[in-house]
């Protein structure tokens, strides 16, 4: 960084994390936000009775990173709450395996997709009600941003800066699952 003419930071929690470990450099770091048009109507409450349930989509690589396994538990607590839904993963990965059998013993209705083409994604975005991200961590959700942009609300797992995607749950909202709620977790999904 001494060497850096200036040190770009796409979220205000990495800039803000970068001034303090880097105090001497501060001046040298900036912010230059990723921006998406931003949708002010969303679209889940519509179209989720013609369907006769919430379309919920997923996209990654079967990673355990992007702990799919929470994906399954989110889809558990929507049978608990007797919420209708229909749910997709767009991906693959080592895991497939494993995240089958799970979705077997959990007894969720989750079809796994595979890998897809960049045109079907969007094609599947476009018919989702929801947006789930249940990552440990991701860098920079270009996936959820996707979602967003098409004015697909999003649910992401807490992680470091992923609330300054979110506007006040108009757009989605943040799932703590080290505080999971079952209650609170089936009202919040049946507000779309």
């Amino acid at each position: 960084i001494e060497r850096a003419s200036f040190v770009v930071c796409i979220r205000k929690a990495d800039m803000r994390l970068a001034r303090k470990i880097f105090i001497k450099q501060r001046h040298k770091i900036k912010l230059i936000r990723t921006r998406i048009d931003q949708v002010d109507e969303f679209k889940g409450q519509k179209r989720r009775s013609e369907r006769g349930g919430l379309q919920i989509i997923g996209v990654g690589s079967m990673l355990g990173v992007k702990r799919i396994d929470r994906f399954i538990k989110v889809l558990s607590i929507l049978e608990w709450n007797k919420i209708p839904y229909n749910a997709f993963w767009l991906g693959d990965g080592p895991i497939r395996p494993a995240i089958e059998a799970e979705i077997l013993e959990k007894g969720v209705r989750l079809e796994l997709l595979g890998h897809c083409s960049k045109k079907r994604v969007i094609s599947q975005l476009r018919n989702a009600d929801l947006f789930l991200l249940t990552s440990e961590y991701e860098t920079m959700p270009l996936a959820a941003l996707e979602a967003m942009s098409l004015g697909i609300p999003c649910v992401l797992s807490e992680y470091f800066g992923v609330r300054e995607l979110i506007r006040g749950e108009s757009n989605g909202f943040v799932i703590n699952f080290k505080k999971l709620d079952s209650l609170w977790l089936g009202r919040q999904f049946k507000r779309y």
